[in-house]
């Protein structure tokens, strides 16, 4: 019983790794993209994060994600909102 639960708990610590891993790896490659005024590019990789985080209800991604979408949208509009 106890060797059940302790694999059950190491399984579980190996895929939570896993999931921030790729989320940490896009990421990095929303901000080299927004780095380089790619917005477009960097939108696809926020669809990527939103979807993969809805299917797994990861709330703090999804809230991130749509506080960056704010930025990529202050990149493609031509009159950006300006804050002080």
């Amino acid at each position: 019983m106890k060797f059940k639960i302790l694999s059950l708990f190491i399984f579980m610590c190996i895929i939570s790794t896993s999931n921030a891993q790729s989320y940490n790896d896009l990421w990095k490659e929303i901000d080299s993209c927004l780095n380089n005024n790619l917005p477009k590019s960097a939108e696809k990789y926020l669809d990527e994060i939103q979807n993969s985080a809805s299917k797994e209800n990861d709330y703090h991604q999804l809230l991130k994600c749509m506080l960056k979408r704010f930025k990529v949208f202050e990149l493609n509009d031509e009159q950006p909102i300006i804050t002080s």
